[in-house]
Order: structure tokens, then C-alpha cells, then sequence
């Protein structure tokens, strides 16, 4: 994975493209289907596992901020007289 992370965006995009059209030649329909679709329940699963991971770090994040010693401001007391 480490020579796909040195690609710049558009070459990484072109990659998959050049691919997908590869692919296109060399399967049948039944094929390309189940290929496809294996291929984006992979890009499921680890977008979900990377939310986990964010959401688990944001939360991790909170309680740090809480830890610092840094007390957050009182509410204003407006007096409306």
C-alpha cells in the first residue's frame, strides 16, 4: 500500500480507471458484477471502521481537553434591569 500512498490524487484516480477498464475486457457480465460489488463491500467496510476509529479518537480527544486543567468559561449572567 505504501507505493499507492506516493501516487498524487490524479494518477491514483487514473490508476483506477485504467483498471476498471482492464477489467472490463477480461469479464462477463456475471463476473464484473460480483467483482464490483465484492470490491465496494471491501470500501464499506473500511469506511465504516475508519468512522469507528475517528469517532473513538474525537471522543478520546474530549476527554483529554477535560484533563488539561483548562476549565471552560462560567455562563453569563445577564442582568435584564
Amino acid at each position: 500500500m505504501y507505493a499507492f500512498n506516493k501516487l498524487p490524487p490524479n494518477q491514483f484516480a487514473l490508476l483506477a480507471a485504467f483498471l476498471g477498464v482492464l477489467l472490463n475486457f477480461a469479464l462477463n457480465s456475471e463476473e464484473k458484477a460480483a467483482l464490483g460489488n465484492f470490491i465496494i463491500s471491501i470500501g464499506q467496510t473500511m469506511l465504516t471502521a475508519q468512522a469507528q476509529e475517528q469517532n473513538q479518537a474525537s471522543i478520546r480527544e474530549k476527554k483529554n481537553q477535560g484533563r488539561s486543567g483548562v476549565q471552560p468559561l462560567p455562563p453569563l449572567n445577564i442582568d435584564k434591569s
